[in-house]
């Protein structure tokens, strides 16, 4: 029988995600397991860890060999038991018989580059580069005078820097819905604290792009799926920060609401450059990243509307969390939570066609 392992740092982690998967899995003829990347016995090939019961309508503990197929919801820190646990992942999908519904992105560095370096693509790019010293940093600073560095391998907003220059160096950060400022009077003084940053993190460089709609940052959110081979749009939401703050991030306090209804405050051009837009970017990015770096499975997209009515892609996620499915009506969920076990059968039938050539 097929079988899906669901893999997080902790059995805690994204419970409810894994028990709306793991009930509709018998529907699908597929076992659905939980385990953690350091439950897996490199000696025996065994996992400990749970097996949904579906006459149960629960998950009892077992030890059984690898799942046919590895679902990565893996979000990892900066500490040892996170880097264990990732140097387990690396070996599991090193493993050629071992298939991962998606095999994930690398750093933001890579990812951008490829985007930059497409020709229809790099039009909703924002013009990014890598610093690897503080002077570097600095000479982006004085020719933008408003600029932003994400860390290469960061999500949720954690460890992005908002630097403007005016009579003053001043650096914002946002750190769980709150809004801080650093401030250098000195040129010198902002390189020095600079450099302690780029020894410990990396860092890319894009503008700052006004996304500030009535007082609040907002974004656009697209959760994009894979149907047998082809990419299609499962989620289209807004993401609004708190007023007054930077970040849009539902970790940092940021609230989901319906793309239409936000789309309808404006005028008609408007509204049909939009859907035009976000039509070339879910035709053409998923497609990309998949042949560049792939296979993958899912996608989360941030698109940036700034204030002078521009789109720009300004992060991209293969691990979306599903806090943007909240908007959507319960048919709706039901195609994104049956989608992972449909991509699996697609496999399976394209695996029986491989072996019988």
């Amino acid at each position: 029988m097929t079988s899906l392992g669901f893999i997080t740092l902790s059995l805690q982690q994204e419970k409810d995600y894994a028990y709306k998967l793991a009930k509709r899995a018998h529907l699908h003829n597929i076992t659905f397991y939980r385990f953690t990347p350091n439950s897996y016995s490199v000696e025996d090939k065994n996992v400990h860890g749970l097996r949904y019961d579906h006459l149960e309508h629960d998950f009892v503990e077992d030890i059984f060999p690898i799942p046919s197929y590895l679902y990565d919801r893996c979000f990892y820190k900066n500490d040892r038991s996170s880097m264990r646990a990732k140097r387990n992942m690396r070996m599991l999908k090193n493993q050629h018989d071992i298939l991962f519904l998606g095999y994930g992105l690398p750093n933001k560095k890579e990812v951008f580059s490829a985007l930059q370096q497409h020709q229809s693509l790099s039009f909703y790019i924002p013009y990014t580069t890598f610093p690897n010293t503080p002077t570097e940093v600095y000479e982006r600073l004085k020719t933008d005078r408003e600029i932003v560095l994400k860390p290469l391998c960061g999500s949720g907003g954690r460890g992005i820097l908002f630097i403007t220059l005016q009579e003053k160096i001043h650096v914002y950060t946002q750190d769980s819905g709150k809004v801080n400022v650093n401030s250098f009077s000195a040129h010198d003084k902002f390189i020095n604290w600079l450099y302690g940053k780029l020894l410990t993190e990396s860092y890319l460089i894009q503008p700052y792009l006004n996304m500030q709609w009535g007082g609040s940052p907002s974004d656009i959110r697209l959760l994009v799926q894979k149907k047998n081979e082809t990419w299609i749009e499962s989620v289209r939401a807004i993401r609004k920060g708190k007023k007054g703050t930077l970040l849009t991030n539902l970790s940092q306090g940021g609230k989901i609401s319906s793309f239409i209804e936000s789309l309808y405050l404006y005028d008609h051009k408007t509204r049909l450059y939009v859907q035009k837009a976000l039509e070339d970017i879910v035709e053409t990015l998923p497609k990309t990243l998949d042949y560049a770096f792939g296979p993958l499975f899912e996608l989360g997209i941030d698109i940036a509307f700034t204030k002078d009515g521009h789109l720009f892609v300004i992060d991209i996620n293969s691990k979306p969390g599903r806090k943007s499915s909240s908007i959507l009506t319960e048919k709706e969920l039901e195609q994104i939570y049956d989608r992972p076990f449909a991509y699996i059968c697609f496999l399976e039938q394209r695996k029986g066609v491989e072996q019988r050539a």
